[in-house]
């Protein structure tokens, strides 16, 4: 397992060391694909990957639960986010960190979510489940 970065670590990566990560990768793709459909490794047949792209993936944080998805309303913070039509600030619902078992949860979190946005009401999310971007959590919650 990887060590938990410090906030005050710094990560940086020339775009040199991106590219060459990204060309390994791409090389190890073909390679895994050629082995699955042999065709591709021939010469005139030889796939190229065109793009190579990378993201971050988000996990939620571990609890005695194990890593459960997270559920919450994020209330505009600005006065610009205003619904004209009744003059109370706009609210958004998050549901994220699914992982692996995002098509398990997604239909019951959407019936939870569903019912919270529709009577306004946060205490229908599950409080092992909410979400609250202006709360620090804790490994023990």
């Amino acid at each position: 397992r990887a060590p938990t970065p410090k906030p005050t670590d710094r990560v940086t990566n020339s775009r040199l060391e991106i590219a060459s990560r990204a060309s390994a990768a791409a090389r190890e793709l073909v390679a895994s694909a050629s082995a699955a459909y042999p065709p591709l490794a021939l010469e005139n047949g030889a796939w190229r990957v065109d793009v190579v792209r990378y993201g971050v993936r988000a996990n939620p944080p571990r609890s005695n639960l194990g890593s459960l998805p997270l559920v919450g309303r994020i209330s505009a913070a600005s006065d610009d986010a205003v619904d004209a039509k009744t003059s109370e600030k706009k609210n958004w619902w998050y549901v994220g960190g699914l992982g692996a078992r995002g098509l398990v949860y997604h239909g019951m979190l959407g019936a939870i979510v569903a019912a919270a946005a529709l009577s306004g009401d946060d205490a229908r999310v599950p409080p092992e489940l909410r979400f609250d971007p202006g709360a620090r959590r804790t490994v023990d919650e």
